[in-house]
Parts: structure tokens; C-alpha cells; sequence
């Protein structure tokens, strides 16, 4: 994997309690989804620690084939599967935009936004850093190739995907009314005019 034990165990968690935690399994994988994140992992490379946490929340694994949301003081409620939803490993093998994580930040209402930009329009997109922080090489197992990314399937980075031969990692942008939110909105206009230095997370 290529986000840390501590932050997996936070996604989750938060997802669980606020209600949007659904997991799934298929033969080979796992995948699990909190609102604004989907994550896929080979159901063989999820460690121990990750499966213990997730124990720990919703009490089990679906059988293969089926998917279920679990919500903090209620019993996990089984949906129907829909695989165009959370196959994001598909999705991440058509992506064409290679995007950057950059060292510019931007703090609101206590709130930290990092600022992907997309080098080839120079449009920056704001994330929040929580999802930042989860990416971890040192989390890397020994026979596993840093990940690629971020990229998007389009220019406007509406979704970002970072992947490798294990896991499949696709965060959503913080949706941001740049007319609305005028100082928000300048900063980042501000920002594409200007090639922004890369932050190294591999």
C-alpha cells in the first residue's frame, strides 16, 4: 500500500462515523468508499493491520460479490453492486493528464487545502491535505513500485487517481464557487498564472 496504517484507519473511521463507509469485495479485491474517496486494493496485499481496523469498525468482510454500508450504531445495510461507481482502477488506466502536487496551501475556517495543478493548462484545483498526508512511502511493501500520479481523465482534474500494481487510490476535489468565494477564487487565479514548484511525495 502507499498511504500509512494510521491514515487508513482515520479514513475509514471518519467515513464510518459520519455515516458513508461501503465496502465491497470481488475475487480478487477489496474496495472501499467514504463520499469524497474510493480506494481498491488486491485482497491479498491488504495487511493485517488495515483488516483489523476494518474489523474493528464493521464487524466483516462482505462475501465476494457483494457490498455493504456500515454507519456507526447501525447494522450494515447490503446494497446492490455498482461497479462503474468504484472501479476506479479502470478509470485510472484511462486517465491522460498527469497533475502536480504542489507546495502551495491555502487555510480556511480551519480547513488546510493543498493545490493540485494540471502543468499543461497551469488550472489549480484546491484538495484537501488530510488526503495528502495519507500517502506514505515508507508504507510501500518491499516488491512494491511507487505509485503513479496524481492524474486525471481530464483536464479539469475533476478526480484524482494515484495508482500501482496493488492499489488503486481516487480522491474527489473541494468544490469551490469562485464568485461566491472571491479571496478563495483570486488566490487560485493568481496561482495559474504561474507554474507552480512540485511537492515530492515518492
Amino acid at each position: 500500500m502507499f498511504i500509512s496504517t494510521n491514515g487508513f484507519k482515520k479514513l475509514i473511521k471518519d467515513a464510518y462515523n459520519n455515516g458513508r463507509l461501503v465496502m465491497g469485495t470481488t475475487e480478487e479485491e477489496f474496495f472501499l468508499e467514504g463520499g469524497d474517496w474510493v480506494l481498491r486494493i488486491d485482497r491479498d496485499e491488504l495487511p493485517n493491520k488495515e483488516k483489523a481496523a476494518i474489523i474493528e469498525l464493521t464487524g466483516e468482510f462482505p462475501a465476494a460479490g457483494l457490498v455493504f454500508k456500515a454507519s456507526k450504531g447501525e447494522d450494515n445495510q447490503y446494497l446492490i453492486p455498482e461497479n462503474s461507481v468504484w472501479n476506479i482502477g479502470e478509470k485510472f488506466k484511462g486517465c491522460v493528464e498527469e497533475m502536480t502536487v504542489t507546495r502551495a496551501l491555502y487555510q480556511k475556517d480551519g480547513v488546510t487545502y493543498r493545490i493540485i495543478q494540471n502543468p499543461r493548462t497551469q488550472t489549480c484545483i484546491p484538495f484537501n491535505e488530510k488526503f495528502i498526508n495519507l500517502l506514505d512511502k515508507n508504507a510501500l511493501g518491499c516488491e512494491e513500485s511507487h505509485p503513479e500520479g496524481p492524474k486525471a481523465i481530464d483536464e479539469k482534474g475533476s478526480i484524482l487517481y494515484w495508482g500501482n500494481e496493488v492499489m488503486t487510490l481516487a480522491i474527489l476535489p473541494i468544490a469551490v464557487d469562485r464568485n461566491e468565494d472571491k479571496e478563495f477564487g483570486e488566490y487560485l487565479q493568481l496561482l495559474e498564472n504561474i507554474e507552480l514548484p512540485e511537492m515530492n511525495l515518492f
